[in-house]
């Protein structure tokens, strides 16, 4: 495990998926050479907004399938 998700709170449930997100985005967005301050800072702001989106995503298929589930069945 690496170091950064093992200093991650336990309370905070998604908070190794949100990371794996990050980790995704950040990887499939190398520079091809050395980015400025401003592109770190950059890249680092669509990490996040791609993360929260990814999670936006999940919670949204969570609650659809919880709510199939509570569709009664036909007979």
């Amino acid at each position: 495990m690496d170091e950064l998700s093992e200093t991650m709170a336990v309370a905070e449930p998604t908070a190794a998926l949100e990371m794996a997100f990050i980790k995704e985005y950040l990887g499939s967005h190398l520079p091809t050479r050395a980015p400025t301050r401003e592109q770190v800072e950059q890249t680092w702001k669509d990490a996040l907004l791609f993360a929260a989106l990814k999670l936006e995503e999940v919670a949204a298929k969570a609650h659809l399938v919880d709510r199939l589930h509570e569709r009664p069945r036909c007979m």
